[in-house]
């Protein structure tokens, strides 16, 4: 019984700790705010990729909107779409997950969100990806 208290006090606490490292609601906005308005867009990442703004949505979220210079046909149809799509999560949740850069992002729970239209504007998916995917 003494073991089983003090392995719940020891969760409890630790539990606590990360609670209090974590930002608040308003502090991880107006860190994304800062993010936003330091954002140089439409940017042109590729050939076929161009970052068309960035946006901050929900409590504690950041979209990052594309337009492909492509359409669904171009990309093979609905099966060639969901392959992109398919891979396009796969990458982006790796990059979310272990690359260094974006760890404030996990620690701090903040979810990412991909939105990616064709050149026609019309939406072909959206990727949304938070810090419990990562586990």
């Amino acid at each position: 019984m003494k073991i089983f208290l003090a392995t719940l006090i020891y969760f409890s606490s630790l539990h606590t700790i990360f609670a209090q490292a974590l930002l608040s609601n308003n502090e991880v906005s107006q860190a994304i705010q800062q993010y936003i308005n330091a954002q140089e867009v439409p940017l042109k990442i590729d050939q076929v990729t161009t970052l068309q703004s960035v946006e901050e949505f929900g409590i504690r979220g950041i979209q990052y909107n594309y337009q492909l210079n492509l359409t669904v046909d171009d990309l093979g149809g609905e099966v060639g779409l969901k392959n992109v799509n398919k891979t396009l999560t796969s990458q982006n949740l790796n990059v979310y997950c272990d690359n260094p850069t974006l760890l404030w992002y996990k620690d701090n729970v903040v979810e990412m969100v991909w939105k990616y239209r064709d050149k026609n504007n019309l939406d072909l998916f959206k990727i949304r990806i938070n810090a419990n995917d990562c586990y």
